[in-house]
């Protein structure tokens, strides 16, 4: 997972910048190929305005979780929950999830994708009280199908570049296919 200079503000707030960057490696660059894996397009991050000497960090996603999970007591994560719907009221928050339990908080962060059951329902409710933005009455404007992997560890010695103190997107262009993927080295196991 890729974290930009705004989201490291807030992991400064959180006093886990450090650990962060252990866990992690600084970007330095993007490089894009053709098919044939001839570069079309190549860029450092070298001149641009910094924050823990990089624009970006990336961190094996597990290794990220790991971080956060860490931060919250355990008694205050469940895990395997669904959230069916939620209430708003000016005492906090209240889910409701598909074992028909209901938890109450006083905020609700909605982090499951574009498609979340947060974001249906706050939108259903917002149109409801008719407070929906037009722009967000349509449909999504996604037309595609994201897929992320991760290998197992690799060895460094076939993969040399694992090796560097940082990392670099390099993302393929499938011109003749209408296709790209992307690959990103990124540090696991802290």
């Amino acid at each position: 997972m890729s974290f930009e200079i705004d989201r490291m503000d807030t992991l400064q707030q959180l006093d886990m910048p450090e650990e962060f960057k252990r866990i992690g490696k600084p970007t330095k660059g993007l490089e894009v190929f053709n098919d044939n894996r001839e570069t079309l397009f190549c860029q450092g991050s070298g001149n641009r305005l910094t924050y823990c000497d990089a624009k970006e960090y990336l961190v094996a996603r597990p290794d990220l979780y790991d971080l956060f999970l860490r931060q919250v007591p355990k008694e205050n994560i469940l895990m395997g929950k669904r959230v069916f719907n939620f209430e708003q009221s000016d005492f906090g928050v209240m889910i409701r999830c598909n074992d028909n339990k209901t938890h109450h908080g006083n905020i609700l962060v909605g982090a499951d994708g574009a498609h979340s059951v947060v974001r249906q329902h706050l939108f259903k409710v917002l149109k409801h009280k008719n407070l929906l933005p037009l722009s967000d009455e349509g449909e999504l404007p996604f037309s595609c199908a994201c897929l992320v992997g991760q290998t197992e560890v690799l060895d460094l010695e076939n993969f040399s570049s694992l090796k560097l103190p940082h990392s670099k997107f390099n993302s393929v262009l499938g011109i003749k296919y209408d296709e790209c993927y992307s690959v990103v080295p990124a540090p696991s196991g802290g």
